[in-house]
């Protein structure tokens, strides 16, 4: 087995720090869309709606970096833009994750 895909005694593949955003949002991504489907509340100060709006707009950001053939299409400049927003509403709403 060649040293790059040797699990490190960090339990990780040195190659996943490659594209360190790629990996994460490639662990994320299924989550944050079960957490959809699975959680049935919703922060105190949004209502339902809008909740399910700021994870929509987070599985965006977070499968548009996953797939990496997207990273590359038209339109990236507002991709790009609806990926920064994603991922700020992630930051912002971090602790909200939960049921």
């Amino acid at each position: 087995m060649s040293t790059s895909t040797k699990r490190t005694y960090h339990n990780f593949k040195n190659e996943e720090l490659w594209s360190l955003d790629i990996t994460i949002a490639k662990f994320i991504l299924p989550r944050l869309k079960r957490f959809k489907k699975a959680t049935r509340g919703h922060p105190s100060d949004l209502t339902e709606k809008q909740w399910d709006s700021i994870l929509d707009k987070m599985i965006f950001s977070f499968d548009f970096i996953a797939n990496e053939r997207k990273m590359f299409g038209e339109d990236n400049d507002n991709n790009w833009k609806k990926v920064d927003g994603g991922l700020t509403l992630f930051a912002k709403w971090f602790n909200g994750l939960w049921w």
